[in-house]
């Protein structure tokens, strides 16, 4: 199964969009910051001939959600500015647990009070795991911090690693309390030795701490779908049909948006342990 987030910065480019969808066919699209009327994408895409998209997600207050998927195979589970969750069940293959989510940016909180929102997200996100009774969980969105940011990867935040190797553990206990992870492959897809772009926001900023590139767009993916991860399952897009989404100096079309859109394969029918791509030293050594 294929998702697609985009955080589309209030714009409307519904031409790349559709191009996106086109060309890698998500059973599962989410549009943050969009403007444009959910039900006119919607008659775009299945105009196409692509496959027959709805909206069945139910309201969302921060996303468009759209779903090539049978309706009884969603279930609206939480919503609240920035986080909608749903138990996806697709005809074939495992259920998983999607959240979309879309954190304030530093504009708005400083980095200790994301850290704080996050493990706000993290308790309401196990509360959904003990509703649908599995941790098959997906995080998918723009998390206004980076990878390396105190909200990833602390554990009382997302415990988000960049090592597949430990995530496989499964938890650590930190003071007393046991500790799920998340594995964050968005680590391997950050700088110039990355298969695309640097990252997945562009900023030039004049203050002494400027990145330039961020990858703000995410995806963190519980052990239980860790395990069945490949390289190349996670892309940063940079162009849609014959539409560049970078300029000519390789940062951000500001006129489309100034993210990159995200897409991620899920293999919810399970990689047996002979076709399991090696992440770690071994990987490394090819």
């Amino acid at each position: 199964m294929r998702c697609l987030f985009w955080n589309v910065g209030r714009r409307e480019p519904l031409d790349e969009i559709a191009g996106l969808v086109a060309e890698f066919r998500p059973e599962v699209l989410i549009l943050a910051e969009c403007v444009i009327p959910p039900v006119r994408i919607v008659e775009r895409l299945n105009s196409e001939g692509i496959a027959l998209y709805r909206l069945p997600f139910g309201l969302s207050q921060s996303f468009i959600l759209i779903a090539a998927l049978p309706l009884d195979g969603v279930s609206p589970l939480y919503d609240a500015p920035g986080v909608s969750i749903r138990h996806l069940r697709p005809p074939l293959g495992d259920s998983v647990l999607l959240t979309a989510l879309h954190l304030p940016s530093k504009l708005h909180l400083s980095a200790e009070e994301q850290s704080l929102l996050a493990s706000r997200v993290m308790r309401q996100i196990e509360r959904c795991e003990q509703e649908v009774d599995h941790q098959r969980t997906v995080v998918i969105g723009d998390f206004n911090m980076n990878p390396f940011e105190t909200g990833l990867v602390n554990s009382e935040g997302f415990h988000a690693m960049m090592s597949r190797d430990i995530v496989e553990k499964g938890s650590r206990v930190v003071s007393g309390g046991r500790r799920h992870f998340f594995y964050n492959p968005m680590w391997s897809l950050m700088g110039d030795c990355s298969a695309g772009p640097p990252g997945t926001y562009y900023y030039a900023g004049s203050s002494p701490m400027t990145l330039f590139w961020n990858t703000f767009d995410q995806v963190l993916l519980r052990p239980d779908l860790a395990t069945r991860f490949r390289p190349g399952d996670v892309r940063v897009l940079d162009v849609s049909g014959d539409t560049a989404l970078l300029t000519r100096h390789g940062v951000p079309r500001r006129e489309i948006s100034d993210h990159l859109p995200i897409l991620l394969t899920l293999h919810l029918e399970g990689v047996a342990d002979g076709d399991q791509e090696p992440l770690g030293s071994a990987a490394r050594e090819r």
